[in-house]
């Protein structure tokens, strides 16, 4: 009985020491909060680039990510609109424009996925995104989600400053906050961008949008060809296309579609700098993973012959560039550090550089 009442002791004293780890991937009460500072530029003094980029864009998944910079870009301000007067808003006239007034129930819109009258975010109609990003003061004590921290906290403007004036970088993206940390497979990750949109010219794979780059094919004049025969025809024209390097496709002047031209359904941003800062713990050590696109602007031949003579030609064309497509081509930035607090660590890139401080609070320290 007494071996049994031990073992009954030990088990329940067991489960009281576990039930804390258990719960503190869930529970508040139990997040490890750190402060993070992160300065990302691209460098603007040509380096040598050894490392070979592929030519096409590889996506990075930022679904999940937590997006600090939507919630100050799309910030609604219920308190000041409700004193702003009613919208005018002429009959069919459903175009949404930054006008210094306010619509009727706007706090009881719902929008609708896919609906033409939803209003479009202010985040994706921008042009460029600012540089520096911050909130107000908060107490790390009574928050429940990651936030931005004011500018006063900062110590990298030093570093900024000192890049940018010497010509050697430019900034396109600096903001600091406090977040909840845990292990690499909770996947905690924070979606960063900054810099140009893209979006007006290029769709996300790179190529530009069609009103700017469709190749039409050349019209047919219509005869009397037996069905077949019209069908051989067109399929040569294809082909002589094809050999021309004409790989994108409109419609015939008389509406003839000869290919389907790949666009994208939707028109998010395309920006300069997009992707994830996943910042985790293993046991007590501390680790940064950046991935990243940096977009950029070049000139590309149409490419031609068999896929190695293509991709020979458009890494190495000497064409000119008025007889190239623009193409926005992307640059990886792929790299995982194990790191200290409070130590300013470096990430060095041909194309794009970045600065990260992690820092302790109150609340870094283990609880359970």
């Amino acid at each position: 009985m007494k071996c049994k009442g031990l073992v009954f002791g030990l088990l329940t004293l067991s489960s009281l020491f576990a039930l804390p780890k258990a719960q503190a991937k869930q529970d508040p009460e139990y997040w490890r909060w750190f402060e993070v500072e992160v300065l990302l530029f691209k460098h603007t003094v040509e380096q040598d680039i050894s490392e070979q980029f592929p030519l096409h864009l590889e996506p990075i998944d930022t679904s999940n990510a937590n997006d600090l910079i939507a919630q100050v870009v799309n910030a609604n301000h219920h308190n000041l609109r409700a004193n702003l007067p009613l919208c005018e808003l002429a009959e069919h006239n459903w175009q949404w424009n930054a006008l210094p007034c306010s619509y009727e129930d706007e706090r009881l819109s719902i929008e609708i996925n896919g609906s033409p009258f939803n209003r479009p975010s202010k985040l994706s109609q921008l042009v460029k995104l600012p540089v520096h990003f911050f909130g107000p003061e908060k107490d790390i004590k009574d928050a429940r989600s990651p936030f931005l921290v004011p500018k006063s906290h900062w110590v990298l403007n030093e570093t900024e400053q000192t890049l940018e004036q010497r010509g050697l970088a430019q900034p396109l993206l600096h903001l600091a906050w406090r977040q909840p940390v845990f292990g690499r497979d909770d996947g905690y990750k924070f979606h960063l961008y900054g810099g140009k949109n893209f979006a007006d010219r290029y769709q996300f794979n790179g190529f530009m949008k069609p009103q700017d780059s469709v190749k039409f094919a050349p019209s047919t004049v219509r005869n009397e060809l037996d069905p077949l025969s019209q069908r051989m025809q067109n399929i040569e024209q294809l082909f002589d296309i094809l050999a021309k390097g004409q790989h994108r496709f409109g419609a015939n002047e008389d509406g003839q579609s000869l290919a389907p031209l790949q666009t994208e359904p939707n028109s998010k941003p395309v920006w300069e700098l997009d992707g994830t800062l996943h910042i985790f713990l293993v046991g007590n050590y501390l680790h940064i993973k950046g991935d990243f696109n940096l977009r950029e602007e070049v000139f590309i031949a149409p490419p031609n012959g068999d896929l190695a003579a293509q991709a020979s030609t458009l890494l190495t064309s000497t064409q000119d560039k008025t007889e190239e497509e623009r193409f926005l081509r992307s640059y990886r930035f792929d790299q995982l550090r194990r790191v200290i607090s409070h130590e300013t660590h470096y990430f060095d890139h041909p194309k794009l550089g970045m600065i990260v401080q992690i820092r302790r609070t109150d609340l870094s320290a283990r609880r359970y």
